[in-house]
């Protein structure tokens, strides 16, 4: 993976609540966090759920915030 992934994926880990099934924050918080542009973060969360680093990933372009599943625990560096 990118390291850019790797970093979004660690992001997303730290900041998961683990009593929830989803958790969500504001999508310019994990861009900003991350260094990823607004365009790529689709692409971004689409290849996390590819490679099964987070169970489902949505960017909700109304409220403007990033929502995700419970992430596995899949080891996320070779």
């Amino acid at each position: 993976m990118p390291t850019t992934d790797r970093l979004t994926a660690l992001v997303l880990t730290a900041h998961h609540s683990p009593n929830a099934g989803r958790t969500s924050m504001e999508a310019e918080h994990l861009t900003r966090t991350c260094g990823l542009g607004q365009n790529t973060l689709t692409a971004t969360l689409d290849r996390l759920v590819t490679v099964n680093a987070v169970g489902a990933g949505t960017f909700e372009p109304v409220t403007e915030d990033v929502s995700w599943a419970r992430l596995t625990r899949r080891r996320l560096v070779r």
